[in-house]
């Protein structure tokens, strides 16, 4: 009879890759959006712009599952943009756009980009969804 060993098996630790970052350049919502993540047991890299934002990375060495950024960001910087150039970096990390504006030159771009687009305004639970959808994950709370 074969004999059968059983190995112990480690804990799933919690990947790296359950962190995003989100930029958006109004602090109040920055904020806010920051605290329901947290409240979800993600780790949060916000920052008002794509430049802070990849400062951030830089310093924490942290590699983010996910980018959330709203879609008009100060002067003529876009999320497109910020994720466009997160991507040069992080590779194929997915996307979301929050925006209130859905022209359809906008809901284009953000297609052809592979970018989703979550509507403003929105509550915890679309977020919740949204990021569960485009990142596999399952948030706590």
């Amino acid at each position: 009879m074969p004999r059968v060993v059983s190995v112990p098996v480690p804990e799933p630790q919690k990947p790296e890759a359950e962190a995003v970052v989100v930029i958006e350049d109004d602090p109040v919502q920055l904020m806010a959006v920051r605290m329901i993540l947290e409240g979800w047991g993600l780790s949060v890299v916000a920052a008002p712009s794509r430049e802070r934002a990849q400062a951030a990375l830089q310093q924490g060495g942290l590699r983010p599952g996910l980018v959330l950024s709203d879609l008009r960001l100060r002067g003529s910087e876009t999320g497109i943009d910020a994720v466009a150039a997160l991507r040069e970096v992080l590779e194929a990390i997915p996307a979301i756009l929050m925006t209130g504006d859905t022209s359809p030159e906008q809901v284009r771009a953000a297609q052809s980009a592979g970018i989703h687009l979550l509507q403003k305004p929105f509550g915890p639970e679309h977020l919740r969804s949204a990021i569960e959808r485009v990142t596999g994950w399952t948030l706590a709370g």
